[in-house]
């Protein structure tokens, strides 16, 4: 699937914004090149969310859960791209 996401320092912001630890980064990195190499998106346990975002205007977005972390990382798929579009540490809510 071709795939986008944000600039490292995005991710580098929010990291440091959410107190992430090392093991927190690679965990989402993981989680980022899973979305990458599915095949098909949503995955099955994945969630739909509006997703807030400071400065933007919301976006309804797919969320995935970081294993061992209290993190989720959102994301948008549309024609066979895909765009990373947030990482938060909270629980979603319904869309």
């Amino acid at each position: 699937m071709p795939r986008r996401v944000p600039y490292i320092g995005e991710l580098t912001k929010r990291f440091v914004a959410l107190g992430c630890s090392p093991g927190a980064r690679r965990a989402v990195g993981r989680v980022v090149r899973d979305l990458c190499d599915a095949r098909e998106l949503p995955g099955r346990a994945d969630v739909l969310m509006t997703l807030e975002r400071e400065g933007r205007l919301p976006v309804l977005a797919h969320g995935r859960r970081v294993p061992e972390h209290r993190l989720w990382v959102w994301y948008l798929a549309t024609d066979g791209r895909l765009e990373v579009v947030g990482l938060t540490a909270s629980e979603p809510r319904s869309a």
